[in-house]
């Protein structure tokens, strides 16, 4: 009996190595992107390796190349097949979802028409407009409602519209943008216990902090969570400009934390 248990938990380790290993080996496009290292990542695709092979937790190339702004690597990806509507397991977070994050209009605008859902959501009703308003980036909100985001949609928690993620920053370009196209600005949030809330340890599972209480940017710059799939990890980058060190550890509204995904 010992023996045979012995022998059912090396068997059990072995396998859980095995497959660490191969998702490893499987995410070397996605790593490469993370890196920033487009030589690497056309190498890699020159010899086969799956453009959508994901992260630990749901990152894949096209994840990283939307997260620091790289068109040309995104634009490589998608020729390659990229998977534009690919969700990460915590929070499911899509490429364009974190191009909104840090409001990269021109990869809005790539995205969206390499078909890119703009009014897809996070699993707690985040939408890429809402994040594009509250990153003050008025450009990526005009490509955004220009594409069919519903400027009145509502997050799962509080019931916030894109116009009041814009107005909790002070983003007033992006409001402008968001009233132009019809906002309503007279919209009411829902009554949230916060306490309860905290209570039943809101945030695990992918949903996030509450709306209000999320990225901490400092006017005119954008909203680079920490709490998103893949923050702390690789590069970052503002709007349009050269990748930098990860940002400070913020939180965005229905940003997931960053863990290891648990299945």
């Amino acid at each position: 009996m010992r023996r045979m248990m012995s022998g059912l938990i090396f068997s059990t380790a072995a396998a859980l190595c095995l497959s660490v290993m191969l998702s490893a080996n499987a995410a070397t496009v996605a790593d490469a992107a993370m890196a920033g290292d487009k030589t690497a990542v056309r190498a890699l695709l020159k010899q086969g390796m799956d453009v959508n092979a994901a992260q630990g937790d749901g990152m894949t190339a096209l994840h990283w190349a939307a997260r620091t702004g790289d068109v040309e690597l995104a634009q490589m990806l998608i020729y390659a097949g990229a998977n534009v509507k690919a969700m990460t397991r915590l929070g499911g977070y899509t490429p364009l979802i974190m191009a909104a994050q840090v409001g990269n209009a021109e990869m809005i605008g790539l995205l969206l028409k390499s078909d890119a859902d703009a009014k897809v959501a996070t699993s707690n009703g985040t939408t890429p407009l809402m994040l594009a308003a509250s990153a003050g980036q008025a450009d990526a909100v005009r490509v955004l409602l220009e594409r069919g985001a519903d400027p009145d949609a509502k997050e799962n928690v509080r019931g916030e519209t894109a116009l009041m993620f814009a107005a909790n920053f002070n983003r007033v370009e992006a409001m402008k943008a968001l009233l132009e196209k019809g906002a309503n600005f007279n919209a009411a949030t829902h009554v949230v216990d916060l306490a309860s809330l905290t209570q039943a340890g809101f945030g695990g599972g992918g949903q996030g902090p509450p709306p209000g209480q999320g990225p901490q940017a400092a006017p005119g710059g954008p909203a680079t969570p920490a709490g998103a799939p893949g923050a702390g990890r690789g590069p970052a980058a503002p709007p349009g400009g050269e990748p930098q060190a990860p940002p400070a550890a913020t939180a965005a509204a229905g940003a997931p934390p960053t863990a290891a995904p648990q299945e």
